[in-house]
């Protein structure tokens, strides 16, 4: 079920997990990124510091350009992360960045405060 978008309303704010911060359940609400890339993520971290570059990620192996395009709108290299549960990443991108009405979002804030950060 995508979120209806109303053009003259409430713009929704970048929603992305920064991979350079992120832990790997935080990782993991990046569709795309299960716990195995999630672990990679971390290792290559450890390795070689943090990313310069979203498209670093690519170097990872299971990281082609085809998954890495799927993924590029919800990841950051900096900043907070502001993807606060997976099935955003699914309603909200299904469709590009939307534009949401009062209503769903006042629906997304309560799922924000009921959902813990990462």
């Amino acid at each position: 079920m995508a979120i209806i978008i109303y053009p003259d309303r409430v713009p929704l704010p970048q929603l992305v997990v920064n991979i350079n911060t992120a832990d790997e359940r935080v990782l993991q609400r990046v569709p795309g990124i299960g716990p195995a890339l999630a672990k990679l993520i971390l290792e290559r971290r450890q390795k070689k510091g943090l990313f310069t570059f979203k498209e670093d990620l690519m170097e990872l192996a299971g990281v082609g350009e085809k998954s890495f395009h799927r993924m590029k709108h919800l990841l950051a290299v900096s900043g907070p992360t502001t993807l606060w549960h997976k099935k955003l990443a699914y309603d909200v991108y299904e469709i590009g960045q939307p534009i949401l009405d009062p209503t769903h979002l006042r629906l997304l804030t309560n799922l924000k405060q009921s959902t813990k950060l990462g």
